[in-house]
């Protein structure tokens, strides 16, 4: 299944500074579930980001809303650092999914 899910881009809002970065991102399937692992480095200490997951079936062409039924390093006042974590449900998030 982690092969059929062709992209998942993480977004970080606000950038009012351009050095923080999204780096080593990895994803793997435990169960039903996707795990995905990422660096933020370049903030500043303190420094606090709105993390967004988002998921396309079609190779990148299309990118809906911001996935839902994530947990872990998602959302608001992530701080930078190494080894974060995001567990996206997929079939709690999709429900049916047809590759």
């Amino acid at each position: 299944m982690i092969k059929r899910i062709l992209t998942i881009l993480i977004l970080i809002l606000p950038a009012l500074a351009f050095p923080q970065r999204i780096e080593n991102v990895k994803a793997g399937q435990e169960g039903k579930k996707i795990i995905i692992y990422y660096d933020l480095t370049g903030a500043q200490q303190g420094e606090k980001f709105y993390i967004s997951v988002y998921c396309s079936t079609d190779g990148g062409n299309y990118f809906g809303n911001a996935l839902r039924r994530v947990e872990g390093d998602v959302g608001d006042n992530i701080t930078a650092g190494y080894n974060k974590r995001i567990i996206w449900d997929v079939f709690a998030g999709l429900g049916k999914v047809n590759w």
